[in-house]
């Protein structure tokens, strides 16, 4: 499921987490946030179509097998989408 034209297509514990445009035009990142709580890091600038970005995992607090949810979110929460999960 894509969220606004941007979905996560990579975990890599203990590395990056990688955000991916699949669609045929520019998609806005600006205002959203991707969160793994207690640790929130906001999203800024525009993915052209088929653009990946990476985001390290430990500003995200790290993320481990363990176990954990990783959520793209915007600060009202008025759209929050679990995009990731180990438990």
């Amino acid at each position: 499921m894509t969220l606004s034209g941007f979905q996560i297509t990579a975990v890599v514990f203990g590395d990056h987490v990688a955000l991916t445009n699949n669609t045929d035009a520019d998609v806005s990142l600006d205002g959203w946030w991707l969160c793994n709580r207690p640790s929130y890091v906001p999203l800024s600038g525009t993915l052209a179509p088929g653009e990946t970005i990476d985001i390290s995992s430990g500003s995200l607090g790290g993320l481990t097998a363990a176990g954990g949810r990783l959520v793209c979110t915007r600060p009202d929460r008025s759209a929050t989408r679990p995009r990731w999960s180990t438990t």
